[in-house]
């Protein structure tokens, strides 16, 4: 299956990690998002003018976009500040794509209501977010 994971920039470690796992188990990454994360500091750090970074943000943007509309399930490692990782949510929503968010509590009061939507499973473990994979991928 060709999978997008989603995550937030301080947890890029752990989203690489998962991507691991996923192609270990035979999956594809639909766009590796992390690969971002030193272009931007060194933009950052050489004081590149605010026009070039915009034009940096606007294209990860559309790539990431890309890579959760031609995926067939979004992973979300989930963090309650990763802003464009809600934004990836909404896109999956909206495109009927299963939504596997990897979050250390099944519920908060603080959670969105759109974690509680049909067609969005919160799991506790990789594991489970793998086995639901394989299982529909056996499917389909």
């Amino acid at each position: 299956m060709r999978i997008y994971v989603a995550g937030k920039l301080c947890d890029a470690a752990t989203v690489r990690a998962i991507q691991a796992a996923l192609i270990g188990a035979g999956h594809t990454i639909t766009y590796e998002w992390t690969k971002h994360i030193p272009v931007w500091r060194a933009m950052r750090q050489r004081n590149e003018p605010t026009a070039a970074k915009i034009v940096y943000k606007k294209l990860c943007g559309e790539n990431d976009l890309k890579g959760v509309i031609c995926a067939d399930a979004l992973v979300w490692l989930y963090h309650p500040d990763s802003r464009g990782a809600f934004v990836e949510l909404g896109v999956a929503l909206r495109a009927g794509i299963p939504i596997y968010v990897l979050k250390s509590t099944p519920y908060s009061d603080d959670d969105t209501v759109f974690l509680y939507l049909d067609g969005v499973t919160i799991l506790q473990e990789l594991s489970g977010v793998l086995a639901l994979l394989a299982n529909a991928g056996s499917e389909g």
